[in-house]
C-alpha cells in the first residue's frame, strides 16, 4: 500500500507541469504564449516576426514584449482596454502596429526607443497617451492622433528625429513635448493650450513657423531654444512670462512683437536670435534679465522704457550692430557690461533717473557719447570714463490712457478704475460725453458759451532719439503734432485744424456730446469696438 502511494505521489509530481501549463494556455493556444487564467499575456516566448496574440487575452503586461529585438509586427486582440506602462518598449525592430478600437489609454514608455517604428495606427476610441509613450521612435515620420484624445503627456515624442507633422486636437492645454524632434516642421496646436512647457520644442532644427493660440499665458525656460529655421511666430497678448533661454539661439527669427501682458522675460531669453532688427520692450516689463538680448547682430537701435528699473547684466551684449540707445526716465540702474562688447555704439541716452552704471559697462574703443541732463549720474559717469558728454533735456514719456465705455450704459473703465457717466447710442451712432471724455484722456477742453462750441486739443509726446554725430540725441526729436477739434452742437460741423469736416453733434440733458469712434480718429487715438459687449475702448499715448 505504501509503495502504490509512493507512485501515485510520484506520478502527480510529473503531471504537475503539464496542469499548470495548461491553465496558462486558453484553448487552441500556443506556447510561445504564457497567459494568466485572468486572460494577461504574461511573457511571450515565440521566434519573433508578426506576432498575432490569441483574441481572448484581455491585458498584455510589460513583462511579454519589453525590449524584445525579434519581433517586426504585432496584431493585437480586439478586446484590449489598455495598452501598459512599457508593454513594448525597447522593440527595435518593431516596425507597425494598429491598436484595436476599444483601447481607451495607452501607458507611459509603451512604445519608447521602438527605433523602427514607421506607422502607429491609433482608435478612435483613444483618450489619454502618457508620457514618452514614443519617445525615442526615430523612424517615426507622422502620426493621427484621434480628436477625442483630451491627454497626451509630457515628453511623448522627445528625440522622434524623423517625426514630420503633429496635430494636437481640442482639449489639452499643455503640448506633449517635442525635444530634439529634428525634422519637425509642422505642429498644429488647439486653441486649449496655455502653456509651452520647458524645453518643449528644443532642438527643432526644422520648425521654421508656428502659431501660439490665443490662451497662452506661459513660455517655459528653453521651450524654442535652438530652434534655428524659425522664422516667425507669435507671442499672445496674454503671455505673461518667458523662461530663461526660451528663444536661445533662434538664428532666424525676425522682429518679434512683444505684448505688455508680459511682466518677466528669463536669463538669455533671446540670446542669438541674430536675424532681430528691432525690439519692443513690454510695458508690464520691470527689469530686463541678464542676457536677454545678448548676441544678437542685426539690432542697430534700442529704446528701453521708463517702466524698466534694471537694464540687467549683459542685456545687450555682443550686439555687433547696434549703434543707438535711448533710456527713457524710470531706469534706476545700468548693470555690469549692460552694453559690453557693442562695438558700434555711437550714442546712448540716459535719463537723471540712472543713478548706478555698473562695471564695464561699454566698450572701450568705441566712439561713444553718452547724452544726459547737466548733473546728472550720467555726466559724472562720463567724465570718470573719458567719455563724451553732452547735456540735453530729457522730456518725460506721456501716460498712457484708455476708456473703456459700455453703451446704454453709465459705466466707464479707465486704466482699470470705474467711474459714471451717461453715454448713448443715436442712429447707430455711438456718443460719449465730450468735455468728460477729452478730461479722462488728458486732453484738454475749451467751451465757448457765446458760440456754443467746444474746442478739444490732444498733443503727441515723441520720445528721445538717441542720436550720433549727424543726428543728435533729444535735439533731432520731432516737435508733437497738435491737433485741435472745434465742434458746434446742434449741427453737422466740426473744424479739425481748421479743415472742416462733417459729423452729428448732440446735445441732451445739458450734456454736450461726441461721436466716440471718430472723434478718436480725428485726434489721433486708437478705437477698437467689441460688438459682443457693445463696448468700445479709446486709447491716448499722452
Amino acid at each position: 500500500m505504501k509503495s502504490k502511494k509512493i507512485i501515485s505521489l510520484m506520478l502527480a509530481l510529473a503531471l504537475m507541469p503539464a496542469i499548470l501549463s495548461a491553465a496558462a494556455i486558453p484553448a487552441g493556444g500556443s506556447s510561445d504564449f504564457e497567459i494568466s487564467a485572468s486572460g494577461a499575456l504574461l511573457r511571450y516566448n515565440g521566434p519573433g516576426g508578426h506576432v498575432v496574440i490569441p483574441g481572448d487575452v484581455v491585458s498584455v503586461w510589460a513583462t511579454a514584449f519589453k525590449n524584445n529585438e525579434t519581433i517586426t509586427g504585432v496584431t493585437l486582440p480586439e478586446n484590449l482596454a489598455r495598452l501598459t506602462d512599457d508593454v513594448f518598449a525597447g522593440c527595435v525592430n518593431l516596425k507597425s502596429i494598429k491598436i484595436p478600437g476599444k483601447v481607451t489609454s495607452i501607458g507611459q514608455r509603451a512604445f519608447q526607443n521602438c527605433e523602427s517604428l514607421t506607422e502607429v495606427i491609433l482608435p478612435d476610441s483613444l483618450k489619454t497617451i502618457d508620457s514618452h509613450a514614443f519617445a525615442g521612435c526615430i523612424s517615426l515620420v507622422s502620426i493621427e492622433i484621434p480628436d477625442g484624445v483630451i491627454f497626451v503627456g509630457g515628453e511623448t515624442f522627445i528625440e522622434c528625429t524623423a517625426l514630420k507633422n503633429v496635430n494636437i486636437p481640442e482639449g489639452n492645454t499643455k503640448t506633449p513635448g517635442f525635444y530634439s524632434c529634428t525634422s519637425l516642421e509642422t505642429v498644429i496646436l488647439p486653441s486649449t493650450i496655455t502653456h509651452i512647457d520647458n524645453w518643449e520644442f528644443y532642438n527643432c532644427a526644422s520648425l521654421k513657423s508656428l502659431i501660439l493660440p490665443d490662451g497662452v499665458i506661459e513660455i517655459g525656460m528653453g521651450a524654442f531654444r535652438e530652434c534655428t529655421k524659425l522664422e516667425s511666430i507669435n507671442i499672445p497678448d496674454g503671455v505673461t512670462h518667458i523662461g530663461d533661454d526660451a528663444f536661445h539661439s533662434c538664428h532666424s527669427l525676425k522682429n518679434l512683437i512683444l505684448p505688455d501682458s508680459i511682466v518677466s522675460i528669463g536669463a538669455d531669453a533671446f540670446r542669438g536670435c541674430r536675424s532681430f532688427e528691432s525690439i519692443n520692450i513690454p510695458k508690464g516689463l520691470t527689469e530686463i534679465s541678464e542676457g536677454a538680448f545678448m548676441d544678437i547682430d542685426r539690432l542697430k537701435s534700442v529704446t528701453v522704457p521708463g517702466n524698466i528699473n534694471t537694464i540687467g547684466k549683459r542685456a545687450f551684449f555682443q550686439d555687433s550692430d547696434l549703434k543707438e540707445v535711448a533710456i527713457m526716465r524710470g531706469v534706476a540702474e545700468i548693470g555690469d557690461e549692460a552694453f559690453q562688447n557693442c562695438y558700434s555704439l555711437e550714442s546712448i541716452t540716459i535719463p537723471p533717473s540712472v543713478t548706478k552704471i555698473g562695471e564695464r559697462v561699454f566698450f572701450d574703443g568705441t566712439e561713444l557719447t553718452i547724452y544726459g541732463e547737466s548733473g546728472s549720474y550720467a555726466e559724472t559717469y562720463a567724465k570718470a570714463n573719458n567719455i563724451e558728454f553732452a547735456a540735453v533735456i530729457i522730456p518725460v514719456e506721456p501716460e498712457t490712457k484708455t476708456i473703456t465705455a459700455t453703451f446704454g450704459a453709465t459705466k466707464y473703465i479707465l486704466n482699470g478704475g470705474n467711474f459714471d457717466e451717461q453715454t448713448m447710442v443715436y442712429n447707430g451712432v455711438a456718443y460719449l460725453p465730450a468735455a468728460y471724455l477729452a478730461t479722462k484722456l488728458g486732453l484738454s477742453a475749451i467751451w465757448d458759451s457765446a458760440t456754443n462750441t467746444t474746442s478739444l486739443t490732444s498733443t503727441g509726446v515723441a520720445p528721445p532719439a538717441a542720436g550720433s554725430e549727424d543726428s543728435p540725441a533729444v535735439n533731432s526729436t520731432p516737435e508733437p503734432e497738435t491737433k485741435t477739434i472745434t465742434a458746434t452742437f446742434g449741427a453737422t460741423k466740426y473744424i479739425l485744424n481748421g479743415e472742416n469736416f462733417d459729423e452729428q453733434t448732440m446735445v441732451y440733458n445739458g450734456i454736450a456730446y461726441l461721436p466716440a469712434a471718430y472723434l478718436a480718429t480725428k485726434l489721433g487715438l486708437s478705437a477698437v469696438w467689441d460688438s459682443e459687449t457693445n463696448t468700445t475702448s479709446l486709447t491716448s499715448a499722452g
